[in-house]
Parts: C-alpha cells; sequence; structure tokens
C-alpha cells in the first residue's frame, strides 16, 4: 500500500508541476537551471533543453539585472529567507516582461524552488493609471476645479489637493 500512495504522490506532484499556470524552476547556487515546468517554458519560449543546464542569466534583461537579482532575491533565499518580488525578465525573442516570481530555498539542498507569474499586464495597467491620475491633478490645478467624494458607510469625505486650496483649508484636513 505505501508503494501504491508514494507512486500516486510522485504522479500528483508531475501533474502539478507540469500543468500549473505558474512557471517553476529550480536553480542551484551557482545559478544553473536544474529543471524547469512547462509553463516556465511557455513564459520565456525556450524548450526545456535549450533551460536545462544553462545560467539563469540568459533570463535577464542584462548582466547588471543579473548581478542585482542576486542581491535582492537569489541570496536571500539561499539563506532560506522566503523571497517574493516583481523583476523584469526577458523571453527567448529579446521581448522584456514583468513577472511576479517567488522563491524558497529547498530544503537540505543548496538549491532555489522558485515561482514565476507574468504580471506585465497589470504593471502596464498601474502605470497607465498613475499617468491618468497625474494628468487629473494637472487639469485639476489648471482649470481650478476641485472633486471631492463622500463614503456613505464611512462618513469620511475624500478631496483632491485642489478643492482644499480652493476652499482655502489645509490639505488633508478633516472636512466634516
Amino acid at each position: 500500500m505505501d508503494n501504491l500512495k508514494q507512486h500516486n504522490q510522485l504522479r500528483w506532484f508531475q501533474h502539478i508541476y507540469n500543468n500549473a499556470h505558474t512557471g517553476i524552476f529550480v536553480v542551484n547556487k551557482e545559478r544553473i537551471i536544474l529543471d524547469v515546468s512547462r509553463h516556465f517554458c511557455t513564459l520565456f519560449g525556450y524548450s526545456k533543453d535549450e533551460l536545462c543546464g544553462q545560467s539563469e542569466a540568459m533570463l535577464h534583461i542584462g548582466f547588471q539585472s543579473f548581478q542585482n537579482f542576486f542581491d535582492v532575491a537569489f541570496k536571500p533565499a539561499l539563506s532560506g529567507t522566503p523571497t517574493r518580488i516583481d523583476y523584469q525578465f526577458k523571453r527567448k525573442d529579446g521581448t522584456f516582461f514583468w513577472c511576479h516570481i517567488s522563491g524558497t530555498l529547498v530544503e537540505n539542498h543548496d538549491e532555489v524552488l522558485w515561482g514565476i507569474n507574468d504580471i506585465t499586464d497589470k504593471v502596464i495597467l498601474t502605470q497607465q493609471l498613475q499617468e491618468k491620475s497625474q494628468l487629473l491633478v494637472a487639469t485639476q490645478t489648471l482649470l481650478h476645479v476641485g472633486t471631492w467624494e463622500l463614503d456613505l458607510q464611512t462618513k469620511i469625505i475624500r478631496a483632491s489637493d485642489e478643492f482644499y486650496h480652493i476652499m482655502g483649508i489645509p490639505p488633508k484636513s478633516k472636512i466634516t
């Protein structure tokens, strides 16, 4: 029965590893790629054979990025601190894309297991939202138009900086 249970667990693990919607890869302490999941290959545009045995440097947008990743992500993960960051990488075709990557030390080994998700759309939308917000502030200032909103549940009023300026009250003062 134990052999059957182990066989099923291995089968389930392999299914999860190869069908997860998160890219998964393992690197050793020299930052050599040891294994990759199917989704990881899809994210980066490489085959498993093209990746395994290679330096993870090939995934970075440049050498400086590769070095910086060591300091902000790899080194902490290798020391046993679970790591989660947003970072920009490079696909095989040379295009850059943003990822959320998390890594953890493989127990009793000098290897790090990474999970990676493409967040490029989220990053682009966040940048666009920030640009639109800056444009709105500039427009309100130019036209001397302020905005405010009342949260009906909390009864808290939130207002733009220009609203405070027009009303002649200190910015971020409580409005009742």
